[in-house]
């Protein structure tokens, strides 16, 4: 949730890079997911055991967005075989490397958009910093100067496909639409900001 300004930070870093981008959608078959159907979830977000930090950053960014749009809250497994529907890779995990998809694969701040017949990927390069992300708690959210490329996934796959947008910190300043049933569709976005660390600045006129 955006109620802290270091999330609200990283999306707006996102955000602003998309001015130079080196890579972008690509022409790969387009699937349609549903991941919540009449207010159940019908997905679950899938982590690694040992999870970089950004990519726990990520689910969490996920998940509370899902809830947002549907009422629904999205299950986060290690395993999964512990969750049915589709499954929604969040950052590297055994699932993506079986995909041929690792931390290393791509290059600074690189990310990936990618669905799949009854999957979702969502990753990028990010940093190896294995801290436990407190959702609730902004301190341990991933430094805005780190490599955090998996949140940009999610934040690109929001907007992009949720239509999601971002205009202040907290929720007053976040709209979406509001649905019981959320269906996505797409084929595969990988792309590269044009900077590789960017800042923003949320000040009062006359400051």
């Amino acid at each position: 949730m955006f109620r802290k300004t270091v999330g609200f930070v990283l999306c707006t870093a996102w955000l602003l890079s998309l001015g130079g981008l080196g890579s972008s959608a690509s022409a790969q078959p387009e699937y349609s997911l549903t991941l919540v159907h009449d207010g159940q979830p019908t997905s679950a977000i899938v982590l690694a055991g040992r999870a970089t930090r950004a990519a726990q950053f990520a689910a969490l960014e996920l998940q509370e967005h899902v809830r947002l749009i549907t009422g629904a809250t999205l299950p986060i497994v290690t395993n999964p075989s512990e969750a049915a529907g589709v499954h929604i890779y969040v950052g590297e995990s055994p699932g993506t490397r079986r995909m041929g998809l690792r931390n290393d694969s791509f290059g600074v701040q690189e990310y990936l958009v990618r669905f799949l017949p009854e999957a979702l990927v969502l990753m990028g390069h990010d940093a190896e910093d294995y801290s436990e992300v407190d959702h609730s708690n902004w301190a341990t959210f991933p430094d805005i100067f780190s490599r955090h490329a998996t949140a940009y996934a999610v934040y690109d796959f929001l907007e992009r496909y949720c239509d999601v947008r971002w205009f202040r910190p907290g929720n007053l300043g976040t709209e979406y639409p509001e649905m019981q049933t959320l269906t996505v569709r797409g084929g595969e976005v990988r792309r590269c900001p044009g900077f590789s660390h960017v800042n923003s600045y949320m000040g009062i006129p006359g400051d």
